[in-house]
C-alpha cells in the first residue's frame, strides 16, 4: 500500500507539472497572436494608408485635368460665341437683294420710257455681287435707248452722276427703233441661212449642224434655230473655242428661249471678250438690239430675260 502510494503521489505531480506547462505554452501562444495580429494591422493600416495616398493622389489629377479642359472649353466656345457675334454684327448686301434692287430698277425705267413703239426690256442683267444697277435712259414716240451701268452705291436712274461715269462702268444697252418699212428693218438683220451658205458640217449636239468657215484670221461656226440665225467666232489659231462656245449656246437655248421675231433675228457670239457680241431681232418694222455684254453667254441669258410691256 505504501508502494501504491508512492507511486500514486508521482503521478499527482507530473499532473500537475503539465497542466503547468500548458497553461505556459497557451499563454506564449496568446501573446504570439496578439502580436501578430498587432503587427498585421498596422501592416494593413500602412498598405490601406498607402493606397489611400495613392488613390487621393489619383483623383486629385484626374478632377483637376477635367477642371482645366471645362475651363479651356467655355473659353474656346465663348471665343466661338464672340466671332459668331462679330459676323453677324458685319453687314453685306447679299445676292438676293441685289436682285430684289435690280427688279426694282428695272420696273423703273420701263416707267421712265416714253415711246408709240411696244417697250421690250431685258430682266436680267450681268451685275456683278454687291454692285446696283442704274441707267441712262433717252426716248421719244419712234426709238428709246437704255445704257445700263452697275456702281458701287445705288444711284437714280438718270441721275446727273450717271454722265460722269466712265464707259468700263457699261455693261449693257439695249434699243428700241422704229423704221420706215419691214423691208428696211430686215436689212437691218444680217439673217442668214447657213446650210445654204455651204462650209464644213460640224455637230453641235440637240439634232443641230453647225458650218464652219474661216477667213481673215477668224472661224465661223454657223447654225439656225427657228427664224434665228447664230454665229460663233473665234480667231484661227484658236479653234475649239468657237465649237466649244456654239455648243454651249445651243445647250442653253435648250431650255431657254429667245424672244419670237418678226421676221428674223440675228446672234453674234465672240469666245473673246469685247469683240462685238450683240443680239437682234425685228417686230415687223421695228428693230431691237441688245449689245455691249462683253461675256457671250451672258449675252444669251440677258437676250432670253427679254420682256415685252
Amino acid at each position: 500500500m505504501k508502494y501504491s502510494a508512492k507511486i500514486l503521489s508521482c503521478f499527482v505531480a507530473v499532473g500537475l507539472l503539465t497542466a503547468c506547462s500548458s497553461n505556459t505554452d497557451k499563454s506564449a501562444d496568446h501573446q504570439n497572436d496578439d502580436e501578430n495580429t498587432q503587427k498585421t494591422g498596422q501592416v494593413a493600416k500602412s498598405d490601406n494608408d498607402k493606397k489611400t495616398n495613392e488613390t487621393g493622389s489619383t483623383n486629385t489629377l484626374g478632377g483637376t485635368e477635367p477642371e482645366a479642359d471645362t475651363e479651356k472649353a467655355n473659353k474656346v466656345e465663348g471665343q466661338g460665341n464672340k466671332s459668331s457675334d462679330d459676323s453677324s454684327s458685319s453687314t453685306s448686301k447679299t445676292g438676293k437683294e441685289v436682285e430684289n434692287t435690280n427688279s426694282s430698277v428695272v420696273e423703273s425705267i420701263r416707267k421712265q420710257i416714253k415711246t408709240n413703239l411696244p417697250v421690250m426690256l431685258p430682266t436680267n442683267l450681268p451685275v456683278e455681287g454687291g454692285k446696283y444697277l442704274t441707267a441712262k435712259v433717252q426716248s421719244n414716240n419712234n426709238n428709246y435707248s437704255v445704257v445700263y451701268y452697275q456702281t458701287d452705291k445705288e444711284v437714280p436712274i438718270n441721275d446727273e452722276s450717271v454722265k460722269k461715269l466712265s464707259k468700263d462702268d457699261v455693261i449693257a444697252k439695249f434699243t428700241g427703233h422704229q423704221y420706215a418699212s419691214t423691208g428696211e428693218a430686215s436689212d437691218q438683220i444680217g439673217f442668214e441661212e447657213y446650210s445654204k451658205a455651204g462650209g464644213e458640217k460640224v455637230d453641235l449636239g440637240h439634232n443641230i449642224t453647225g458650218y464652219q468657215d474661216a477667213g481673215a484670221g477668224s472661224l465661223w461656226i454657223g447654225w439656225n434655230e427657228g427664224r434665228w440665225s447664230l454665229a460663233a467666232r473665234t480667231s484661227t489659231d484658236k479653234p475649239k473655242d468657237g465649237l466649244e462656245l456654239a455648243k454651249k449656246a445651243v445647250n442653253y437655248l435648250e431650255d431657254n428661249t429667245l424672244p419670237a421675231p418678226k421676221d428674223h433675228g440675228m446672234i453674234h457670239l465672240s469666245a473673246k471678250e469685247s469683240s462685238g457680241n450683240f443680239v437682234k431681232w425685228q417686230n415687223n418694222g421695228v428693230v431691237y438690239s441688245l449689245e455691249r455684254i462683253e461675256d457671250s453667254m451672258d449675252m444669251l441669258k440677258t437676250a432670253t430675260s427679254v420682256k415685252k410691256d
